[in-house]
């Protein structure tokens, strides 16, 4: 998956799961808003689940570019994220 310039690998299990079971996927999203109030937006994603993760992808590179600071401590990020080659290949 294409991610902040670069590729992200991720386990292929939610979608696996998704699309044996017929279930749809959704995207939630939480935002502090005071120390003791967050808002939840909860949003659909496409039938398949395929196009579901990259969405659902799209929306982290976006909202890691907007919000920087609250991303800071995400874990494993050497293992799962790699930049692009120098002719631009993931």
């Amino acid at each position: 998956h294409r991610f902040l310039g670069g590729s992200l690998q991720l386990p292929t299990g939610i979608e696996r799961l998704a699309q044996s079971t017929g279930v749809p996927l959704l995207h939630g999203i939480t935002y502090t808003q005071r120390p003791s109030h967050l808002k939840v937006v909860v949003e659909p994603l496409p039938e398949n689940p395929i196009e579901a993760i990259d969405r659902v992808i799209q929306r982290l590179d976006q909202d890691v570019q907007d919000r920087p600071w609250a991303w800071w401590h995400w874990g494993l990020w050497e293992q799962m994220w790699h930049p692009t080659t120098k002719g631009g290949e993931l």
